[in-house]
C-alpha cells in the first residue's frame, strides 16, 4: 500500500540492497526469455555431442633435452662488439624449437606431409567431421604441390609442440618437448626426430657462423692492412714536407733559445725602466731647484765626484781667506777665479753625464725593441713547432690504433683457424621419447556440462542486459528502482473492442469483477488509507504525455470512490477536454469550469450528476483562450475551496505535465497527485523529470499508477490467473450503461 508523503518530504526513498529483488529480476529474465535460453542450450548440447563424436584420441610423447650454453671458442661478432652474455639463452632455444624452419626439417625427414593426419583434431569423424571436410578440405585433398603440403604440415606440427621445464627438477637445464599427435608411434618418432634435428641445426648454425666469421675477418684484415699502410705513408709524407728528422728534432733547441731571448728581453726592459726613472728623477730635481750633483747618479760619477770635492775645498779656503783678506785682495781674486773655473768644469761634467744618461736611455729602448722582436720570432717558431707536433701525434696515434685493431683481428683469425667449429657438448637428449600406451579425449559429460553452464550464463547475461537497458516502466519493481516513487497500483490492459471510446472506464462500469475493476478498487483502498492520517480531498490525476489513460483513471477512480463518498470530477484540461466526451453521448455542449469561474453560469448549473458512476462532474465548459490565467485566478481557488466543503473527494483531470505547466499550478492547489504512467511506453527519463518538477515546489505526489500493464506477458508471470473473480460472487448480468443525467 502506498503511504502519504507531506509537502516537505521528498518522495524518493533510500535504496537498499534486497536479494529478493535480484531473484525476482532473474525470474523476470527467465520468464521473458526462457524459450530463447532453452533453444540456445539445446543447440549447444547438440553441437557439443557432435563435437565430441568428431574427436579422436590424442597421444602425447615427451623427449627431454639438456640445453645449456657452452664456452665459445669460435669467434662471435656479438662478443666483439657487445660482450658475452648467457641471459635469455633458454628462451632463445625454445624459440628455435618452435621455429618453422625446424618444423620443415622434421616434416621433410619423416615425410609427414604424406601422412593422412598429424593432429587428433584433424581426424574428421562423425557428422561434424564430414561437414568440416566439405567446408575446409585438407591439403592432400586439394590439388597442391609438394612445397605447399610441406608448409601446411610444418605449420600444423608447430602447433602440436609444447615445451616446458620438468616440474620435479627445480632449476635445471632440462626441457620437456611434448608432441600430441593422432598416432602413438608417430608422436614418439616425431619427438625424437625433432630433438635430433634441433641439435644438428645448432651445430650447422655454428659451422655456418664460423665460416661467416672467418670470411668477415679475412675481408676486414685486408681493409685494416690497407688502412694501416695508408696511415704510415701519411706520417712519412708529413715528416718530409715539414723537414722533421725525428719527433724531438728542434724542440729542445727552440726551448733553450726561447728561454735565453726571454731573459734578455726582461733585462733590457728592466734597464730601460731604470733609465726612465733616473731621467724622471733628474727632471724633478731641476724643477725643485736642487743641484744635480747631489743626485746619486751624478754624485757617484767619478769625475763629478772629484770636481765636486775640489769645489768644496776651494769654497772652504775662500771662507778661511775671507777672514784675513778682503774681496779685492789678490789671493781672494785668484781663489775666486779658480772657484769659478771649477764650477764651470763641474757643470760641464754634469752635462756630460746627463747626455750619457739620455744616450743610454735611447740605447736601452732600442735594445728592448730588438729583444721583443726576437722573442716574438722565437714564440712563432715555438707555436709552429707545436702545431707540427700535434699533427705528428695524431698521425702516430692513428697508426697505433689501427695496428692494435689489426692485431686483434689477426689473433682472432688465427684462433678460429686453429680451433674450427666445435659441437656443443652441452646439448644432448637426456631422455628419448617412448611410444605412449594410452590416448586422451574430451569427455562427453564435460563437454555437455561446459556447454550448458557457458550458454546459460551467456543467455542470462544477454537477457539481463536487455532488461536493464529497457528505458520504460513495465513492472512494480521498475517503478520503485527506476523512479524512487511509491507505487499506487497496477492497472491491467483492457483490450479494445469495436467501440474504442474510453474502454477501461466502460470495463469498470460494465464488469465489476474484471481485473481492471479490482485494480481500481485497490487504488481506491490506497487513497482511503491515505486519508486516515491526512485530510485529503482534492486529488489531481496527471501523466507525462497524452494517451496514457489518465482520464480513464480519473473517471474510474471517481466511480469507485463514489460508491461510498460524495465525489466531484473536474475536467481541468481546458485545452483538450475529454471528460465530457466520455459521459455525454449527446451533441449538446455542457456548461463547465470556465463558465463557473468567469461568472457566465452558476456553479449549480455547471455541475452534472453522472448517475451511472454515482459521482458529479464539472466539465471543462466553454473554450478559454487563457486557460493558465483562469486556473491561476483567485476565483478558481475560491471555487475549489467552496467545493471541497461540499464533497468528500474532488478528482481533477489535468493535461499532460510535459506539454504544459497547468498540472503544476493545479497540483499546488490540491492535496496530492496521482501520476499515471503507461507501461512499456513512457521513458524513465520523462517520468523522473516530471516527478522532479512536482517535487521542487513541494507538491505531494501520492505515487505512480502504472497503467495498461500486460499481465499475460512474460514480465508478469506471477499475475497469471490473479485478479480473476469471474464466477466468484459475480452477477448473472453485467451492469448496463446509460446516458448521463
Amino acid at each position: 500500500m502506498a503511504s502519504y508523503q507531506s509537502r516537505n518530504e521528498p518522495y524518493y526513498e533510500e535504496e537498499s540492497i534486497d536479494i529478493r529483488y535480484y531473484l525476482m529480476f532473474l525470474r523476470t529474465v527467465w520468464f521473458k526469455y526462457y524459450p530463447w535460453i532453452l533453444s540456445v542450450n539445446a543447440i549447444g548440447i547438440v553441437l557439443a555431442v557432435l563435437y565430441v563424436q568428431s574427436l579422436a584420441p590424442s597421444y602425447a610423447a615427451t623427449v627431454t633435452l639438456h640445453v645449456a650454453p657452452k664456452d665459445n671458442t669460435v669467434f662471435n661478432l656479438e662478443q666483439l662488439y657487445w660482450g658475452d652474455s648467457d641471459a635469455g639463452f633458454k628462451i632463445t632455444q625454445i624459440g628455435i624449437l618452435h621455429s618453422n624452419k625446424l618444423s620443415r626439417t622434421v616434416v621433410d625427414r619423416l615425410n609427414l606431409h604424406d601422412e593422412p593426419v598429424l593432429s587428433a583434431t584433424s581426424v574428421r569423424t562423425g557428422i561434424l567431421g564430414y561437414l568440416l571436410s566439405k567446408i575446409d578440405p585438407r591439403p592432400e585433398e586439394l590439388d597442391t604441390d609438394e612445397a605447399s603440403k610441406i608448409e601446411w604440415a610444418a605449420a600444423e606440427l608447430g602447433s602440436l609442440i609444447t615445451i616446458s621445464e620438468p616440474d620435479d627438477s627445480g632449476y635445471s637445464n632440462l626441457l620437456d618437448i611434448t608432441l600430441t599427435m593422432a598416432t602413438p608411434e608417430l608422436a614418439a618418432s616425431t619427438a625424437n626426430t625433432l630433438a635430433e634435428s634441433y641439435i644438428n641445426s645448432v651445430f650447422m648454425n655454428e659451422m655456418e657462423t664460423a665460416l661467416k666469421n672467418q670470411k668477415f675477418l679475412t675481408e676486414r684484415l685486408t681493409i685494416l692492412r690497407e688502412q694501416l699502410q695508408r696511415s704510415e705513408q701519411n706520417l712519412r709524407d708529413f715528416m718530409e714536407s715539414e723537414d722533421i728528422i725525428s719527433t724531438s728534432s728542434g724542440r729542445d733547441e727552440v726551448d733553450r733559445e726561447l728561454e735565453t731571448v726571454t731573459a734578455r728581453y726582461f733585462d733590457a726592459r728592466q734597464n730601460r725602466m731604470n733609465l726612465e726613472n733616473l731621467v724622471q728623477q733628474i727632471q724633478d730635481v731641476e724643477k725643485g731647484g736642487t743641484e744635480l750633483r747631489n743626485v746619486p747618479a751624478f754624485a757617484q760619477h767619478p769625475i763629478v765626484s772629484r770636481v765636486s770635492a775640489e769645489l768644496i775645498d776651494l769654497e772652504q779656503r775662500k771662507s778661511e781667506l775671507s777672514k784675513r783678506y778682503g774681496r779685492r785682495h789678490n789671493k781672494m781674486i785668484a781663489l775666486q777665479s779658480e772657484l769659478d773655473s771649477t764650477r764651470r768644469t763641474l757643470q760641464t761634467q754634469i752635462n756630460n753625464v746627463l747626455d750619457g744618461i739620455n744616450s743610454d736611455l735611447s740605447v736601452a729602448r732600442r735594445t728592448e725593441r730588438t729583444a721583443e722582436q726576437a722573442l716574438s720570432t722565437v714564440r712563432d717558431r715555438k707555436q709552429s713547432l707545436g702545431r707540427k707536433d700535434f699533427e705528428l701525434n695524431e698521425l702516430q696515434q692513428d697508426i697505433a690504433i689501427k695496428r692494435e685493431v689489426y692485431t686483434v683481428f689477426l689473433e682472432k683469425l688465427n684462433q678460429d683457424d686453429a680451433a674450427g667449429p666445435v659441437r656443443n657438448t652441452n646439448l644432448w637428449i637426456a631422455d628419448p621419447a617412448t611410444v605412449p600406451r594410452t590416448g586422451t579425449k574430451l569427455s562427453l559429460v564435460t563437454a555437455i556440462m561446459t556447454s550448458l553452464i557457458g550458454l546459460t550464463l551467456a543467455s542470462f547475461l544477454i537477457g539481463s542486459v536487455t532488461v536493464s537497458f529497457n528505458n520504460t516502466l513495465e513492472t512494480e519493481q521498475d517503478v520503485i528502482d527506476k523512479t524512487g516513487a511509491q507505487l499506487l497500483g497496477l492497472l491491467p490492459m483492457v483490450h479494445t473492442g469495436e467501440d474504442k471510446s474510453n474502454t477501461p472506464f466502460r470495463e469498470y462500469l460494465g464488469n465489476l469483477h474484471s481485473r481492471f475493476s479490482e485494480a481500481i478498487r485497490s487504488v481506491r483502498t490506497s487513497m482511503t488509507l491515505l486519508n486516515v492520517n491526512k485530510d485529503i480531498k482534492k486529488i489531481l490525476v496527471t501523466s507525462c504525455q497524452t494517451h496514457e489513460g489518465k482520464t480513464s483513471v480519473a473517471l474510474s477512480l471517481s466511480a469507485s470512490l463514489g460508491q461510498t463518498s460524495r465525489v466531484l470530477l473536474i475536467d481541468g484540461d481546458l485545452r483538450r477536454p475529454s471528460v465530457e466526451a466520455a459521459i455525454n453521448e449527446t451533441n449538446k455542449k455542457m456548461l463547465g469550469l470556465t463558465d463557473a469561474v468567469s461568472g457566465g453560469a452558476s456553479v449549480e448549473d455547471c455541475i452534472v450528476r453522472y448517475t451511472q458512476g454515482n459521482f458529479d462532474v464539472l466539465a471543462a465548459g466553454s473554450r478559454s483562450l487563457k486557460p493558465l490565467e483562469l486556473l491561476g485566478s483567485a476565483a478558481f481557488t475560491q471555487l475549489l475551496n467552496d467545493l471541497s466543503d461540499q464533497y468528500d473527494y474532488i478528482i481533477i483531470d489535468s493535461p499532460p505535465c510535459t506539454a504544459v505547466s497547468d498540472p503544476f499550478l493545479l497540483g499546488s492547489l490540491t492535496d496530492t497527485v496521482i501520476f499515471v504512467v503507461k507501461a512499456g511506453t513512457t521513458t524513465v527519463a520523462n517520468v523522473r523529470s516530471a516527478l522532479s518538477r512536482f517535487r521542487y515546489p513541494g507538491i505531494p505526489v501520492a505515487g505512480v499508477l502504472l497503467n495498461q500493464v500486460d499481465f499475460e506477458s512474460k514480465s508478469h508471470p506471477y499475475y497469471k490467473g490473479y485478479y480473476q473473480y469471474d464466477g466468484y460472487g459475480a452477477a448473472d448480468e453485467p451492469v448496463k450503461l446509460h446516458d448521463a443525467v
